[in-house]
């Protein structure tokens, strides 16, 4: 703003900013000054007796309970997308490399079950038996797709 505030605009935005259960930057952008101020007024005038010790007291509950729910939020959206939770950790793993870019590292690492070090010792570990077994497998069913044309089942069989 470039004005001199007064003690009692300043008294109010700390109330506000204590209070209000919006965050510092809507209360910031509200009153038309930067969050860093206010922050420096909420902090030069917590401790007195602006606030009541009750109000207070419930404006940190709040930021708690808040804090909280967008934590719980993340891990619901994590779950919604983890049916793997009861698979093996190869498909756990599998999951985390996907959703990587979407969730907090730490929080997925958490919700599904497996370590920050085990992923890449997963990486690093060769395939197993069964797994070379499956994929050779599958190379044999597209190669014989390739070789009907991607025909399958009875059109094929009655032709023949």
């Amino acid at each position: 703003m470039g004005l001199k505030q007064t003690e009692e605009f300043r008294q109010d935005a700390v109330r506000i900013g204590l209070t209000s259960g919006l965050t510092r930057k809507q209360v910031a952008d509200d009153l038309g000054i930067g969050m860093s101020t206010l922050n420096k007024w909420i902090t030069v005038h917590r401790d007195t007796d602006l606030v009541s010790k009750k109000d207070l007291d419930l404006a940190k509950e709040n930021d708690l309970l808040r804090r909280e729910v967008r934590l719980l939020r993340e891990e619901r959206k994590i779950y919604k997308k983890a049916p793997v939770l009861c698979g093996p950790k190869a498909m756990k793993f599998g999951f985390v490399e996907e959703h990587r870019a979407s969730f907090q590292a730490k929080r997925l690492y958490g919700v599904v079950c497996v370590s920050a070090l085990g992923l890449p010792a997963f990486r690093s570990r060769p395939a197993s038996r069964r797994r070379r077994s499956d994929l050779v497998t599958l190379a044999h069913i597209k190669q014989r797709s390739r070789l009907s044309l991607g025909r399958y089942g009875r059109p094929r069989m009655t032709e023949e």
